[in-house]
């Protein structure tokens, strides 16, 4: 059975719808924005959640002098720079380690993923779940490995413990 996927986009203050897109259900999330991308203006708000989530997405929103607000990859590489001005690997275990849960850490001046062209420069909030949070998220990632057939889920089990925002750094 084919599964469709429909976007739609629509402009608040006009009142007015923008695009609509219909394709198979298997196809990426993350290739949406690229339909829309010569569409975003200068002040634009683009909300993402996690299906849509790419760097280079994320950039080009940028680069157009749009705004982003995005959920995100927890096995992410994410660094920051030291004193000396070199990026360093941040370890989100050791984060997640030291918060109580349901405590916020927001992260600034924050360089993600490897990109070393065009880097992403951006803030990350880092929310450590609650226990019921975390025991939703379990429940879904049991029915997708169900579904899937796919256990490797279940090794990064750190990964359930936290969730990652990213958003625009001038904001």
């Amino acid at each position: 059975m084919n599964q469709e996927l429909k976007f739609l986009e629509y402009e608040l203050y006009q009142s007015t719808f923008l695009h609509l897109l219909v394709q198979e259900g298997i196809a990426s999330d993350s290739q949406y924005a690229k339909v829309i991308k010569d569409d975003i203006k200068p002040g634009d708000l683009c909300l993402r959640d996690l299906g849509y989530f790419s760097t280079e997405n994320l950039i080009d929103i940028d680069k157009q002098g749009g705004y982003f607000l995005s959920r995100m990859k927890n096995n992410m590489k994410l660094y920051q720079q030291n004193q000396d001005g070199k990026w360093e690997k941040i370890d989100l275990i050791m984060i997640s380690e030291k918060l109580k849960r349901g405590e916020v850490l927001e992260l600034d001046n924050i360089k993600v993923g490897r990109w070393v062209k065009n880097p992403l420069i951006t803030r990350v909030i880092f929310t450590k779940l609650t226990e019921e949070q975390e025991a939703k998220r379990q429940i879904h990632i049991d029915k997708k490995e169900e579904r899937e057939k796919s256990p490797f889920l279940h090794k990064k089990t750190f990964q359930l413990t936290f969730s990652l925002l990213i958003y625009h750094k001038t904001w």
